[in-house]
């Protein structure tokens, strides 16, 4: 196997990988954001409801 061929598979594996890690990122922090902003929103409607 040509050496050449070996650098550019090795850096389009490494691309690859970079690219799945990030858009899990990109996603999990998307679903915390909304699991905080569910939770914020809960606890001001728990505030702002009367109590009786």
């Amino acid at each position: 196997m040509d050496a050449t061929v070996l650098a550019t598979a090795i850096g389009f594996l490494v691309l690859l990988i970079a690219v799945v890690f990030a858009i899990g990122h990109y996603r999990r922090e998307r679903v915390r954001k909304r699991v905080i902003g569910e939770m914020q929103r809960r606890r001001l409607y728990e505030f702002s409801r009367p109590r009786h």
